[in-house]
């Protein structure tokens, strides 16, 4: 996988985290700069060792799923794709009822719940020519940026902003899962 089909992974994955740093932005009474760190940190950690950790747990299957490799990376890029469509366009946003979404399990839950995604996607890695280091740096490092970006102007995008770029993103991965598909089949 090249950089720039990385990059756009990264960009895709991370549309989850954008959508959730935007409002998160609207449910921390006085935005600090300790909050959008602590966000943007946390997301940008679990988006770069979830798909490491899918690519390890299917990495012991390897042989076994060659043959069908670019199905699986297809299937599941797509599958999470579709399901963040549906969720951006979705009209509801609200505020998790805790006292500070920006630390403790409320933080904890957030990253785990926009990184599942990335779990999917590691394990399609598996039988791809993927520098896995570099590419769940890249995911990491752009869901970091893109994490600040959403908390620092989220009161300037609106809700509805985050939840456009939730399809966005899965439109993206569903068509990078496509790339993938067909590279495999036409070569």
């Amino acid at each position: 996988m090249n950089l720039a089909t990385t990059a756009l992974l990264g960009f895709g994955l991370s549309m989850d985290a954008f959508a959730v740093s935007i409002v998160i932005s609207f449910c921390v009474m006085k935005l600090k700069n300790v909050h959008v760190l602590r966000v943007a940190g946390s997301f940008g950690f679990f988006q770069a060792a979830m798909p490491l950790f899918g690519w390890l747990a299917a990495s012991g299957f390897a042989e076994s799923i060659r043959p069908w490799d670019h199905w699986l990376a297809f299937l599941l890029l797509a599958g999470v794709g579709a399901h963040m469509v549906r969720e951006g366009l979705e009209k509801s946003v609200s505020c998790p009822n805790w006292p500070d979404p920006t630390k403790g399990k409320a933080l904890f839950a957030l990253s785990v719940g926009t990184s599942i995604d990335a779990f999917a996607a590691g394990a399609g890695f598996v039988g791809l020519r993927v520098d896995i280091i570099r590419t769940v740096t890249v995911i990491g490092l752009m869901t970091f940026g893109i994490s600040v970006v959403g908390m620092l102007f989220g009161d300037r995008l609106g809700k509805h902003s985050g939840k456009r770029m939730l399809v966005v993103g899965g439109l993206v991965l569903a068509l990078l899962g496509l790339k993938i598909l067909l590279e495999h089949l036409i070569a």
